[in-house]
């Protein structure tokens, strides 16, 4: 089954195989609502609660996309480990 942006899935067998991880952050960004916003708005209260000296886990990644967001807005925090 055709699922857009080139990304197939049968049902019951999701993968990240293939070209899917190609395709796949702007696939959820059309069909996740507020997907963008979601990660700006974490980003800005991420100014709150990472410190110099934290450790940031993202779990469920997918493709890292958002933990690589969280690094660059706090990319003046050089001991941050993500």
């Amino acid at each position: 089954m055709e699922v857009g942006n080139k990304i197939s899935a049968n049902n019951a067998n999701w993968s990240f195989g293939g070209e899917t991880a190609k395709n796949f952050d702007n696939h959820v960004e059309k069909s996740v609502p507020y997907y963008n916003d979601g990660h700006n708005l974490i980003c800005k209260v991420s100014d709150f609660f990472v410190k110099n000296d934290s450790f940031v886990y993202e779990i469920g990644t997918s493709t890292g996309e958002f933990i690589f967001k969280l690094s660059e807005h706090n990319k003046n925090k050089p001991k941050v480990k993500y």
